[in-house]
């Protein structure tokens, strides 16, 4: 899990972060993670992206997609099953997050020819 700064002093992400390595990124949403942090979602958002640097969706989006990566390259499921574990509803919707962040779709990283 990419953790872009020392969060010891932000316990409210700390929190998010560890229920992330628990549960996955299947189902976390903006008002979920907010949530978990126990505060309102837009005072969330306003302080994920002030402490980490990104805005909450863009970290889930790459999150999302390096954990499916790296499931990709060793992983027996297919495709649509790693595209549903890490969140999306689709391998089409997976296909796209990758190739927009790592110009690479889903199906190179499965074939092995990415280390």
């Amino acid at each position: 899990m990419e953790h872009f700064h020392d969060m010891e002093h932000c316990p409210r992400l700390s929190k998010v972060f560890a229920w992330v390595e628990t549960h996955g990124l299947a189902r976390l949403t903006l008002e979920h993670a907010a949530a978990v942090a126990g505060v309102e979602p837009h005072y969330f958002s306003s302080l994920f992206r002030k402490k980490v640097g990104v805005t909450f969706s863009a970290w889930r989006l790459r999150q999302r997609v390096s954990v499916a990566q790296t499931l990709l390259r060793k992983d027996v499921h297919s495709i649509a099953q790693i595209a549903e574990a890490v969140g999306y509803k689709d391998s089409r919707s997976l296909e796209r997050a990758s190739k927009t962040l790592s110009g690479l779709t889903p199906a190179t990283f499965k074939s092995g020819v990415v280390e």
